[in-house]
């Protein structure tokens, strides 16, 4: 409360409320009611997908859990299970899911891994263990393949091999030392090699350029002397790519409008950019206010976050740069 608080007065005041109506109203009532832009998943997604979220420590995740169960008069551990359950089951029954809405749990489930190190394992955590890491490590592996395949180019093939061997490596060096009882081991062991692995995934995932939209349009932008930063044109105008990533590097005044609004932001002399599915409406609301902008660069990619394909045209005002 203490950490939360003064930030929820201070946007509740700067906005006159507004930021809680469309949190609550925009954003979070689609995400019960339904699968909300194409997220949606079934009961059961979380868990599967906790299998590659906690790799490399997915070795330990039948023992965290036989944990939880078998020691759950502790205090502490009835804690980590009160922490982690409860949310877990909210989290898995709300029909909109993004693979990191359950990460504020994980610090219970590495809890209870640690204190699952505290006593020797049984043999049936240990196998399960053992073979949840090496799928893990495989399903990473055939990730970083489908990306590479999918949207790779070839400066990211060398990340990959990284991501791919060590991942590889984490799984089955922990798996083997696991299931020989040397379960404090195995976990530094896979963690270590699974940092090596995550960071060539991060190395990877920059090299993915369709999935780079927002660097794209910044590009873009500063090549054409259009970038706020720059100076002189103003807040850029987006229409259908309303992602934080493109206002985290363009500015706070950046505004996401529709295609009406790119019109008005053009007749003020501002940049606009134009999703395709805008570009009709965004022609006639120009040709109504007489303007006319000057496309300065096309950006083609995939929006992961809303699921599918983009193009988006950068507009430079008439009479601005060259």
């Amino acid at each position: 409360a203490l950490i939360v608080g003064p930030w929820a007065i201070a946007i509740t005041i700067a906005t006159d409320g507004g930021f809680w109506r469309e949190a609550i109203a925009g954003d979070l009532a689609p995400k019960v009611a339904g699968g909300h832009e194409s997220h949606g998943a079934p009961p059961g997604y979380y868990l599967l997908g906790a299998l590659v979220m906690f790799f490399p420590a997915t070795l330990m995740l039948p023992a965290a859990l036989s944990t939880a169960w078998s020691r759950r008069a502790e205090p502490a551990v009835r804690f980590l299970v009160c922490w982690l359950v409860p949310a877990w089951i909210i989290f898995e029954l709300t029909p909109t899911k993004l693979v990191h809405y359950t990460l504020p749990t994980y610090g219970a489930l590495a809890l209870l891994a640690a204190a699952a190190l505290t006593r020797p394992i049984g043999n049936v955590s240990r196998y399960a263990g053992a073979a949840l890491s090496v799928l893990a490590g495989l399903l990473m592996a055939a990730v970083t393949v489908y990306g590479l395949t999918e949207f790779g180019r070839s400066t990211a093939q060398t990340w990959a091999t990284i991501t791919i061997v060590f991942a590889v490596l984490a799984a089955l060096i922990g798996a083997f030392l696991l299931m020989h009882r040397a379960a404090v081991t195995a976990v530094v062991a896979a963690v270590a090699l699974g940092l090596v692995a995550h960071a060539g995934l991060a190395g990877t995932i920059r090299q993915l350029r369709p999935l780079a939209i927002a660097p794209q349009l910044q590009q873009v932008l500063e090549r054409a002397d259009l970038h706020p930063r720059q100076g002189r044109p103003g807040p850029v105008a987006i229409t259908g790519f309303h992602e934080p990533s493109f206002v985290f590097l363009t500015g706070r005044e950046t505004e996401l409008t529709d295609a009406a609004g790119a019109a008005r932001a053009l007749a003020e002399g501002r940049p606009v950019i134009v999703e395709s599915a805008d570009a009709d409406a965004f022609s006639a609301a120009s040709a109504e206010l007489g303007v006319t902008g000057r496309a300065v660069g096309v950006v083609n990619g995939h929006n992961y976050s809303r699921g599918g394909d983009v193009s988006l045209t950068v507009y430079a005002p008439a009479g601005s740069g060259t």
